[in-house]
């Protein structure tokens, strides 16, 4: 089974690229296989307007399961990519209470999804 949020939103955060400041659309997919008392969850992001070079670019970006789920939660609870500030001091400041408070959502969330199957 498949199912598909569509949002639009801007790659800048994630990309931190003044090209892609305009917020497109942005497949966010929920994929279940196997069994249905205990199925394989994955999740994917799609870019079905972008060019070659954008998706590869952002697949670069997200390079693992583990910021893939991160991704894909946050766009569907925030309509928007995870920025990540990484050693600026300033943006990593202004967006503690941002990151508390997703990673509490990402808990809650992962809480509801183990209660489907074990693999989250």
């Amino acid at each position: 089974m498949e199912a598909i949020y569509r949002v639009r939103a801007s790659l800048y955060e994630i990309l931190q690229d003044e090209r892609f400041s305009e917020r497109i659309p942005i497949e966010c997919k929920l994929i279940l296989t196997g069994q249905l008392v205990n199925p394989l969850v994955e999740f994917g992001i799609n870019l079905p307007n972008a060019d070659e070079e954008t998706k590869s670019y952002l697949r670069s970006i997200i390079s693992t399961d583990e910021e893939l789920s991160r991704q894909f939660i946050y766009l569907l609870v925030f309509n928007s990519f995870y920025a990540n500030t990484g050693n600026n001091p300033t943006a990593a400041g202004s967006s503690a209470l941002s990151v508390t408070t997703t990673e509490m959502l990402f808990n809650q969330i992962g809480n509801w999804l183990s209660q489907i199957t074990n693999d989250i």
